[in-house]
């Protein structure tokens, strides 16, 4: 092995790791040409990563890994490879390659934290290009993926957000059965990521209002008057809305009333 140590010394690194290869073949386990070999692998690696050959780096940190030895170290390695590379396409508008570089290091590295930051940014941005273009059953689910990787996230939250209630409408605005109930599924799942927007609250309120008008042309007062009533929480100044309402629970136009006192007159209604 002094050899090897010399060749290390001496910065011929893929001289050592060649050498060392044959001594695994002939000794598979040999203890310390395993630990040389790592030690050769990473220093490799890192000059690879210096260089900005990330993805030749990753191959060689790859190798190292499956040695199994100084796993934490190459793993450091292996991120700052990934997030770089992932980065550097992400820039270049290769948000595709980028994915695949940054999967491929989660799939060394499972519990790193930057490697599935820039991986659920990376997702963010194929979302919204996938909602941009109208595919919104490919953005949910890439934003889903989002999602997973970093629930706190407020831009994964809000491009699936945005995804789930342009679906919504999508659906809506067909001639599907029962559409608003699917339509409305949907806006409840985004409802649950967070506040919406002024129009947002303004679109889910419709839902509610059409639904409400299918329900109480087909008898199903009581579900009728329950989704009215969400419309008005969401939309209390649409003069329809609140008609609807009023009319579902029996009670008279108030045109100054307050939602809580409507709602009240509604509660009593009931009792």
């Amino acid at each position: 092995m002094g050899r090897i140590h010399v060749l290390l010394e001496e910065s011929w690194v893929d001289q050592a790791i060649a050498e060392l290869q044959q001594v695994l073949a002939a000794e598979p386990g040999n203890q310390e040409a395993t630990s040389l070999i790592v030690a050769a692998l990473t220093r490799k690696g890192e000059d690879l990563i210096g260089a900005e050959q990330y993805n030749d780096a990753l191959a060689v940190l790859e190798r190292a890994l499956g040695y199994g030895r100084d796993a934490d170290a190459v793993r450091r390695l292996i991120s700052t490879a990934c997030t770089r590379r992932g980065h550097q396409l992400l820039q270049e508008k290769q948000v595709d390659q980028a994915i695949a570089v940054l999967q491929r290091g989660l799939r060394l590295a499972p519990q790193d934290a930057d490697i599935k930051s820039n991986l659920c940014a990376c997702y963010c941005e194929q979302g919204r290009l996938l909602n941009n273009d109208n595919k919104y059953e490919e953005a949910i689910k890439v934003l889903e993926q989002a999602v997973q990787l970093d629930s706190q996230s407020a831009q994964a939250r809000h491009f699936l957000q945005v995804a789930l209630l342009n679906r919504a409408g999508q659906i809506a605005s067909g001639s599907s059965y029962r559409r608003y109930d699917q339509a409305l599924r949907l806006a409840e799942r985004a409802m649950e990521l967070g506040d919406l927007s002024p129009e947002h609250r303004r679109f889910v309120a419709h839902l509610y209002n059409q639904r409400g008008v299918e329900r109480w042309n087909s008898g199903d007062r009581f579900a009728a008057r329950g989704d009215f009533e969400k419309a008005f929480r969401l939309n209390p100044a649409d003069p329809v809305i609140r008609q609807n309402l009023i009319n579902a629970g029996g009670v008279p136009s108030l045109d100054g009333a307050t939602l809580e006192e409507i709602l009240r007159l509604l509660q009593q209604k009931r009792g």
